[in-house]
């Protein structure tokens, strides 16, 4: 669920999938049980699968384990993260084509396609090797959020322990 709140990863784990997506574009959005992260980029517009340098993007969550993911100006996408087990998450997505552009021929879907799937395999590398960093001495005695940058994550963590409280 993080990865969808936290925003700073975006510019250094997906250089080549969201060039042209600094990372002064990207801000926190949090509005109750709301969390989530938001860029914005060009004007927005583009067509049908419009090219991602023009995109601007939502990603909210709904606590425990929803995300919908908002790709203006035609695509959303829904996520579920099921906890199979300790340490085990299955993720179950989809992604719409929505607006007034909301048919995708045979050769845009399959772009569409190949894009998302380098994006979810540049996330699993890295969020695949968060638990060494959270299992490392360090974090020992907590760790430090920055104030701008991970208010989502504060705010969600808080939440993770009112739930299990």
């Amino acid at each position: 669920m993080e990865n969808f709140i936290e925003l700073y990863h975006v510019p250094f784990v997906h250089p080549e999938t969201t060039e042209g997506q600094p990372l002064e574009g990207h801000y926190p959005v949090i509005n109750g049980g709301c969390l989530g992260a938001a860029v914005d980029v060009g004007d927005g517009r583009g067509g049908p699968a419009a090219d991602h340098l023009n995109l601007s993007s939502r990603y909210l969550t709904l606590f425990s384990s929803f995300v919908l993911g908002v790709y203006m100006p035609d695509q959303m996408g829904v996520h579920l993260n099921e906890p199979v087990g300790p340490g085990e998450t299955r993720q179950r997505r989809a992604i719409y084509a929505i607006g007034e552009a909301s048919h995708f021929d045979d050769a845009q879907i399959e772009a569409l396609r190949e894009l998302w799937r380098a994006v979810h395999k540049e996330d699993h590398a890295i969020v695949g090797r968060m638990p060494q960093g959270r299992a490392s001495p360090v974090t020992d005695e907590g760790g430090v959020l920055s104030p701008h940058w991970e208010t989502s994550e504060r705010r969600f963590q808080q939440m993770v322990l009112e739930a299990v409280r």
